[in-house]
């Protein structure tokens, strides 16, 4: 650091101090500098010795006179020194202020972001500033198995290819550095017996560890392809950015396992949240069905109760009616033959108007047998209905299912106060028997015809439900539950469409009419089970289709198609379908053309 020796001796302190100490010697002095430029005093009394002016040995200018002007030259030189080491520590001063407001604002960028990728990036570009290199890149540790090594993150310059370098820590330069945890500098890479392959293309080379609460996390080594001379302040600066570096890297590696850590969270949240509400769903459903199979239970013997009398006097009836018309015939033959009868028996004949009688009761007797067979009609249908414990598959005529459906709901299509009668209309194709879950059929149809007759019941116009079937051909189809291929005989299957002309369902409502739980009825009114067990007896139980087709105002269809015979790989699966479950929102067919 040079001193400006015209500029040291214009000082007024230490002119003055000169021209005292001259006066005082009864002497003169001329100084000048080492160009022979004269600084101080006359340059025609220019005589005598020449003394140097001094700053750690280097002459920076003369003092020239009498000899015992050199206590002059002394302190001219003292002077100097002082100068010397008040800008020393100026620049020290400077310096240091520099690295703090570099530290500052190297810690501020770090500390702003949380990103690794960012923040490896952001030391990089930063070490660079600081010294020079031709190369350099940021390492952290990473576990493969139970080995650690050191994996490139980020990098500039040839010798690092940071998608295939991985270098372990027993190995390398680096490696020792990282493993040791103190930083190095090696200015002769080549001759250093630990240098790998691609750290022998650089002549010099520092590395820093990066270590964040007493351990080492990874590593920044910055390299120069030209010989240079890394020095112990380079390491300084570059043990001072590793270190504000490794926190933030660190912090943002935890930041970075507390989010997947939230997330894997929240994805077993979900999955426990799924599986309680399947639970729930199941349980629902295991109540509903448990409900069903008792009311089929309790049918099933009321209906045997009831059916045990009601032939009795269904058989009675007809020996009643035949002795009834017997004893008329006697009466009329014994009114031919006495027509003369006594005053007590023609008023006993006025009495009882046996003319009228005789009209009547065969009437009465043969109403009694119509209201028998009108209840054995509806015990038979309660009894069809009520084949909800059957377990196993068997051909059944599911237009009788409909039809006992239909005769167990017609109190329901009766007129009602403010609500004319609903009208039913059957368009029954020609179908064979249909192998088939009887009982759960039946379930499925109450669920649907009850749902048409609640959504009949708001309106005031004329209600009409419309009941089609038909035996369809196509090409084989596809299991819903595996998606193998879906055999039955001739490729038949059985269509059923119940469609109604209400005022029909919205969109954002059909699309969820299958899922389980969602009703749009009143608290009390509704579980919200019915179509979603339907679906899976539909979907899962027979391998079939259930859809719902409506617009508002135009009433609502719903759309049931099954094969007419059940293949066996279907038998096997059904048991699965509780594991396997799909979203009913999200696929309305079971099987696919």
């Amino acid at each position: 650091m040079a001193i400006n020796l015209k500029k040291l001796c214009d000082s007024p302190l230490l002119l003055e101090a000169i021209a005292d100490l001259v006066k005082s010697m009864g002497t003169s002095i001329v100084i000048q500098d080492t160009k022979g430029r004269v600084i101080f005093g006359d340059e025609s009394k220019k005589a005598g010795s020449q003394l140097p002016i001094e700053i750690d040995g280097e002459v920076i200018g003369w003092a020239i006179g009498e000899a015992k002007v050199a206590p002059i030259a002394s302190i001219i030189s003292c002077f100097a020194q002082k100068e010397l080491e008040k800008k020393t520590l100026a620049h020290e001063v400077l310096d240091n202020y520099r690295e703090i407001t570099f530290l500052y604002d190297l810690s501020e960028k770090l500390t702003a972001s949380l990103d690794i990728d960012e923040l490896v990036n952001l030391l990089l570009a930063e070490a660079k500033e600081l010294i020079k290199a031709t190369s350099g890149a940021v390492m952290l540790l990473s576990n493969t198995g139970n080995t650690e090594e050191l994996k490139v993150v980020s990098a500039f310059g040839q010798e690092w290819n940071r998608d295939r370098l991985r270098i372990p820590l027993d190995e390398s330069i680096l490696g020792v550095v990282v493993k040791n945890g103190l930083g190095e500098i090696i200015n002769d890479v080549a001759n250093d017996p630990r240098c790998m392959d691609f750290e022998a293309t650089m002549s010099a080379l520092i590395c820093i560890p990066l270590i964040s609460k007493g351990r080492p996390i990874g590593a920044i080594a910055l390299g120069n392809s030209s010989p240079v001379t890394y020095t112990a302040a380079d390491l300084k600066r570059m043990n001072t950015l590793a270190f504000q570096a490794a926190a933030a890297i660190d912090n943002a590696q935890l930041y970075q396992e507390s989010c997947i850590a939230a997330t894997t969270a929240q994805l077993q949240a979900e999955k426990l949240q799924q599986a309680l509400r399947e639970l729930q769903e199941t349980q629902s459903q295991l109540i509903q069905s448990e409900k069903m199979s008792s009311l089929g239970q309790l049918v099933a013997g009321v209906a045997h109760e009831i059916n045990n009398p009601i032939n009795f006097i269904s058989g009675n009836l007809c020996h009643a009616q035949q002795y009834t018309e017997e004893l008329l015939k006697i009466l009329q033959l014994y009114q031919q033959e006495f027509p003369n009868l006594t005053p007590a028996l023609e008023a006993a004949i006025a009495e009882i108007d046996l003319e009228f009688l005789s009209a009547d009761f065969p009437k009465l007797i043969y109403s009694m047998k119509l209201g028998t067979d009108r209840i054995r009609e509806i015990v038979l249908s309660l009894r069809n209905f009520s084949r909800l414990d059957e377990a196993q598959t068997k051909p059944v005529d599911l237009h009788s299912g409909i039809d006992s459906t239909l005769m167990i709901l017609q109190h329901r299509l009766k007129p009602q106060p403010g609500r004319p009668n609903i009208q039913v209309i059957k368009n029954y194709g020609d179908l064979p028997l249909v192998e088939c879950h009887a009982g759960l059929m039946n379930q499925v149809f109450m669920n649907i015809l009850s749902n048409a007759i609640d959504a009949l019941e708001e309106q005031q116009k004329p209600g009409e439900i419309v009941i089609t079937t038909e035996l369809i051909s196509h090409k084989p189809r596809l299991l819903a539950t595996t998606g193998e291929p879906m055999s039955h005989d001739g490729n038949e299957s059985v269509l059923i469409k119940i469609r109604d002309n209400g005022f029909g369902i919205p969109e954002e409502i059909c699309s969820r009419l299958f899922d389980p739980f969602f009703t749009t009825k009143p608290v009390g009114k509704g579980t919200g089970l019915g179509l979603s067990i339907s679906y899976k007896i539909i979907v899962e139980k027979h391998g079939g289709i259930i859809k719902c087709l409506s617009q508002p105002g135009l009433g609502t269809e719903f759309y049931i198609q099954i094969p007419l015979k059940l293949s066996i790989e279907l038998g096997k699966n059904s048991a699965a379908t509780a594991v396997r479950r799909r979203s009913p929102s999200a696929h309305r067919s079971g099987v696919l053309f």
